[in-house]
């Protein structure tokens, strides 16, 4: 990315997130190359992108702690059997499933093993409940949070 002073900015991805089954996605990067004139605050930019094209990968979702989702959110309702999308999530990444039943509540899940399966074409990503949200700003606030209070404490 080239900054309008000329500067070439090198960012790092801290936290990503997929959204399903809207094939959105949020990255949240931190700038590498600074001479810390400012406060390591400014130092982060939150990207929004949406896929362009039709998703091309099936992956199927497998919930490891679904009891404490079925408890949290009795009245769930979403495809975790097999979801389209354009890239497969790496561990620690954020994954959010969209609930078919109203359309506003997100269920937010945390990714932590990939296993890919060649010959049937389908990836199982195993993943841990977190939360349900009513909008997707709230994992953003979350994002924006920790980091504050890594800089806060470190200072």
């Amino acid at each position: 990315m080239y900054h309008a002073a000329g500067m070439n900015l090198v960012y790092e991805q801290v936290k990503m997130c997929y959204v399903f089954p809207q094939n959105e996605f949020y990255q949240f990067l931190k700038l590498q190359n600074t001479k810390e004139l400012h406060d390591e605050k400014y130092n982060f930019l939150l990207i929004k992108g949406i896929f362009g094209e039709d998703a091309k990968l099936e992956i199927a979702i497998d919930i490891e702690n679904e009891e404490v989702l079925n408890l949290m959110e009795p009245q769930h309702h979403f495809n975790s059997n097999r979801v389209s999308a354009h890239r497969l999530p790496e561990p620690n990444d954020d994954i959010f499933l969209g609930d078919t039943n109203n359309g506003t509540t997100y269920h937010h899940f945390l990714c932590y093993d990939i296993h890919s399966d060649i010959w049937a074409g389908v990836s199982d990503v195993s993943v841990r409940y977190v939360s349900s949200y009513d909008n997707l700003n709230r994992i953003i606030c979350f994002w924006f949070d920790e980091i504050a209070n890594k800089w806060i404490y470190n200072n």
